[in-house]
C-alpha cells in the first residue's frame, strides 16, 4: 500500500514539529511541514507536477 502525504502549514514551529511527529507516527503517513505559505506551495508544486 502506498504511503499518503500530507503537507502541514503552521505558524508556531514548536507545535508544527509536533504534529508532524504525530502524523509521523503512522507508518501509512508522510508528512511534510513548513511555517512558509510559498514554501508550502513549492513543496505542493514539486510533489504534484506531471
Amino acid at each position: 500500500m502506498e504511503n499518503t502525504s500530507i503537507l502541514v502549514i503552521g505558524t508556531h514551529p514548536e507545535i508544527l514539529q509536533t504534529v508532524l511527529r504525530l502524523i509521523n507516527n503512522n507508518p501509512l503517513w508522510k508528512a511534510t511541514g513548513t511555517t512558509s505559505p510559498e514554501e508550502a506551495k513549492d513543496i505542493f508544486l514539486k510533489k504534484n507536477s506531471f
